[in-house]
């Protein structure tokens, strides 16, 4: 019972890593930022996200700045 309780969750984590990690699916292959983690604030009780950028949308920016680099120089 054990072995097969701790092979679920592995399995579970390893497809929640895939999907959400650092170097997951979501991360490389996703257009826009999305919201990583949720947190609280004790004092007022506001809620607020930690957002992330994906590989894609950090490129993007790249290219943005490299666009304007290029504009200023001329």
């Amino acid at each position: 019972m054990r072995v097969k309780t701790w092979t679920i969750n592995c399995l579970v984590m390893l497809a929640f890593s895939v999907w959400k990690g650092p170097v997951g699916l979501r991360n490389l292959c996703g257009v826009g930022d999305y919201n990583e983690e949720m947190q609280i604030n004790p004092q007022s009780g506001e809620i607020y996200y930690t957002t992330r950028s994906t590989l894609i949308g950090t490129f993007k920016t790249v290219l943005k700045g490299i666009t304007k680099s290029r504009e200023h120089f001329e």
